[in-house]
């Protein structure tokens, strides 16, 4: 259930900015056990206190919905953590300017070649689960601004995105299916070859280890000499079954593998897709859970009551923790106990194990991290992880009104016990770090993999 969404229906429409930030805040100190944990005295109570009253100020000035949103977005920032966010609800206007080019294929090659060697790293061709995407500036945009035009399909000629670089930093507009018109943080990864924003991504056309129809699916890679590359930039629902695909198809010769890399850069999670690939990743007992707990709120437990609903007789194990949280309103109480698991022997094969993981690894990829980096025939290779595993499980409500409409999103449990790194931005710092070109880090992994058999 890592990263799960849950959507509930809307309460009480709010109005105006001031309105909807107390909305808001009032949610978050009621629902969020992040509130009451990360403000354990009184000192730290006292600068949150101050910190909502300037911030309710400048609620009090913003004026029409991206201002407001900036002031929202600084009020969820006090608390680093990424499973606590706040999200548009415009699903009608578009942020994309009126464009002065009408962009096709044609006339996006023309502005790539006549730019080569000049273009800001996220320029070019990229490719979606639906199609080609050019990436260009239009003469419309501001510096630092660029434009995602689809090439192919029926919406050849439109525009879907608008991106922006501050300082190296990327921000992009994208419409999401459910919550409409989104400003997120981007990111380049693996070389520039991969895009990552939200739980969405672009790949460059013709790098061998993106899948061709859509850069987020896994790939598994046979590099020769008994070494297998298995690439999963997304832990989404959609890639389950191409997993177990590559499980059925190449099971028997992972088995047999010198060595395996596994490479979960960019990937920002989903769920816990990861779990069948345990036989070949370890050698001995790993802790698969630590305890958790939830704070007992009304949204908490109506968010419970339905997944205690939806599974059936597969979630009689929530029966004990909504017992708890009815009987113990506004409290923080036992969810889940820890636990330990492993298999009835472990094979000699695969040899070793390397992840490959970077600053954009969260979640339900972070977890794999957690999990895999207990077994002794893995090392961990690359940046330190995102740092946000600690809670859990993303509950999704409406607040506001009017032009003022948002989705304030929160995590339902969190970790006791978990060990250094796993929280608030700071990461799994990996077994060995590289200062290398992130084009050259699977050359590095092959060149440890060869050192260590030494």
């Amino acid at each position: 259930m890592i990263g799960t969404l849950t959507l509930l229906a809307a309460g009480v429409a709010a109005a105006g900015c001031p309105a909807v930030f107390d909305e808001l805040a009032n949610a978050t100190e009621a629902n969020y056990a992040g509130h009451v944990l990360k403000l354990p005295d009184e000192a730290s109570r006292t600068d949150y206190r101050r910190f909502r009253t300037m911030l309710a100020d400048r609620a009090s000035r913003a004026e029409g919905h991206a201002a407001c949103r900036t002031v929202l977005q600084a009020y969820v920032g006090f608390y680093a953590d990424h499973h606590l966010f706040v999200r548009s609800r415009e699903h009608f206007n578009s942020p994309i300017p009126a464009l002065r080019e009408a962009w096709n294929d044609e006339r996006a090659q023309a502005y790539l070649a006549g730019r080569a060697g000049t273009l800001d790293p996220v320029e070019g061709r990229w490719f979606d689960a639906t199609g080609t995407i050019a990436v260009v500036h239009d003469a419309a945009l501001a510096p630092g601004q660029f434009v995602a035009v689809r090439l192919d399909g029926e919406a050849q000629g439109i525009p879907i995105a608008l991106l922006e670089n501050v300082a190296g930093h990327y921000r992009i507009h994208h419409e999401h299916p459910q919550w409409g018109w989104q400003l997120v943080d981007a990111g380049l990864h693996r070389d520039g070859s991969l895009l990552s924003f939200d739980t969405h991504g672009w790949g460059r056309p013709g790098d061998a280890h993106l899948a061709s129809g859509d850069p987020m699916a896994p790939v598994f890679k046979d590099l020769g000499e008994g070494i297998y590359y298995l690439s999963m930039p997304s832990f989404m629902e959609p890639y389950r079954q191409p997993l177990m695909d590559i499980i059925a198809t190449h099971g028997t010769s992972m088995g047999k593998a010198r060595a395996i890399i596994a490479d979960v850069r960019g990937n920002a999670g989903g769920n816990a897709l990861y779990f069948p690939l345990a036989p070949y990743f370890l050698a001995n007992d790993i802790r698969i859970s630590e305890p958790s707990s939830v704070l007992a709120s009304p949204w908490t437990i109506a968010s419970f009551e339905g997944m205690r609903k939806n599974m059936g007789e597969h979630g009689a194990f929530l029966d004990a923790p909504l017992q708890a949280m009815r009987e113990h309103p506004g409290e923080i109480v036992a969810y889940m106990e820890a636990s330990t698991d492993g298999m009835p022997e472990y094979p000699p094969l695969p040899a070793q194990v390397v992840v490959l993981q970077d600053r954009g690894t969260g979640s339900a990829a972070e977890a794999f991290v957690y999990h895999a980096r207990q077994s002794a025939k893995v090392v961990t290779i690359g940046e330190p992880t995102r740092g946000n595993i600690d809670y859990m499980q993303v509950s999704m409500h409406p607040v506001g009104a009017g032009e003022h409409q948002f989705w304030f999103g929160y995590p339902l449990y969190f970790k006791r016990g978990l060990p250094e790194g796993s929280i608030d931005d700071e990461g799994y710092a990996p077994d060995i770090r590289v200062d290398l070109p992130q084009s050259e880090w699977l050359p590095f992994a092959l060149d440890w993999i060869a050192s260590a058999e030494r």
